[in-house]
């Protein structure tokens, strides 16, 4: 506990929510002193060498804002789990023990039963290819990442905050234009806010790296697979487990640069709703017990065989800024507040053995004004180039 305002000490320099899109070169090191104790975990080994339990909890208080850090490794939980997890811990503040779900999973994989297909058509079409993705895919990866890691060491993690209005404005326009367009449905394309902002943000990334207009630009959207499998996932239960996949959108660099904005985020929409489906889920299953991963998986393939990759992982449906724990604010609260006891600011911080793929990062979500937040991991010279685009931009 500390008598002073969090903005007291030298933590004034916190993300902010701008009128206008802003990066901001900050990240959860910065409050080390805080959130970490000498016994804390910091590395793998700090987890796998010790008694402990598998999720680390740290709380700091101020007398006008309160520091959560959450620590777990990525083997515990992902991102739809760890939405299951505070909102069942929110739910016993509320003194609503009977809103907890069931927690399943522990014992057994949910999935372990799956029924097997054969593989799609396009997914493996002869052994040649079986081959491609089980060696040469992997192989591929770790070439490009040497050759990525040697020249360019310095690497930076950020936050970018958008402003709700800007992405509003970019999902109207794309709207518009889609609405014009003829997908032969006769049918307007839906696009999310969500999808218009990937598409712009991966833009943003390749208008700053300007790689050749041959180059293919494989995008990976990570999506969550419970609700594709209600029979294994049932409501009214919590697996907190690991249920997700990724859907890759191939696209050229061409493409990137020269289509607009629209076109990208109906092609990410298309990968999500075609990828995202029952069947492909399980022909990906089927992949898996043939062995495809038993040398990096199809992920590391489909890395593998892409010139350049950006790994979006959107935790937007899991709504982090909606965790209510005004259940636990004492002391006078302003009735007018929107947000108070929910997160005003939430900093991932990812923590790997090896040095991080760059061109990686997270869609954090929607905080209580409507405004978008990031991390991304991207090279020194193409945050500069990026700061540049988003100054262009007219609110």
């Amino acid at each position: 506990m500390h008598d002073s305002s969090l903005d007291d000490l030298s933590y004034s320099k916190l993300p902010r929510a701008t009128k206008s899109p802003t990066v901001f070169p900050f990240t959860t090191a910065d409050l080390d002193n805080l959130l970490f104790t000498p016994d804390s975990p910091k590395r793998l080994e700090d987890w796998i060498c010790a008694d402990r339990p598998q999720l680390d909890i740290r709380l700091v208080t101020f007398q006008d804002a309160t520091l959560l850090k959450l620590a777990w490794l990525h083997t515990f939980m992902d991102a739809s789990g760890r939405a299951s997890l505070l909102n069942a811990w929110t739910a016993v503040l509320r003194g609503c023990e009977d809103e907890v779900p069931a927690f399943c999973g522990f014992l057994q994989d949910p999935l372990a039963d799956l029924d097997a297909q054969p593989l799609m058509e396009w997914f493996v079409r002869s052994r040649w290819m079986l081959m491609i993705l089980q060696w040469i895919g992997p192989l591929l990866l770790v070439i490009r990442w040497m050759w990525e890691m040697i020249p360019y060491p310095k690497h930076e993690f950020r936050m970018v905050c958008i402003p709700g209005s800007v992405v509003t404005q970019m999902r109207e326009s794309a709207m518009q234009e889609l609405s014009v367009g003829d997908d032969g449905t006769g049918k307007t394309p839906f696009v999310s806010e969500s999808d218009v902002l990937v598409a712009w943000w991966a833009q943003c990334i390749i208008r700053s790296i300007r790689p050749s207009l041959q180059t293919p630009i494989t995008i990976l959207n990570i999506f969550n697979i419970r609700p594709v499998f209600p029979k294994h996932f049932p409501g009214g239960t919590a697996y907190i487990g690991n249920a997700w996949l990724t859907a890759h959108t191939i696209l050229s660099s061409a493409q990137m640069l020269e289509r607009p904005v629209s076109y990208l985020a109906s092609k990410l929409r298309h990968s999500l709703l075609e990828q995202r489906s029952k069947d492909y889920i399980m022909a990906y299953a089927a992949a898996q017990k043939k062995g495809m991963d038993k040398a990096g998986g199809t992920l590391a393939s489909a890395m593998g065989l892409s010139n350049m990759l950006i790994h979006c992982s959107n935790w937007h449906q899991a709504r982090f800024f909606n965790v209510d724990f005004s259940s636990a604010v004492v002391g006078p609260v302003d009735e007018k507040a929107r947000s108070v006891g929910k997160p005003s600011l939430i900093v991932p911080n990812t923590t790997y053995r090896w040095p991080m793929l760059i061109n990686t990062g997270s869609v954090i979500g929607k905080d209580a004004d409507g405004n978008w937040w990031l991390t991304w991991h991207l090279k020194r010279e193409t945050w500069r180039n990026i700061e540049k685009q988003l100054a262009e931009i007219s609110i």
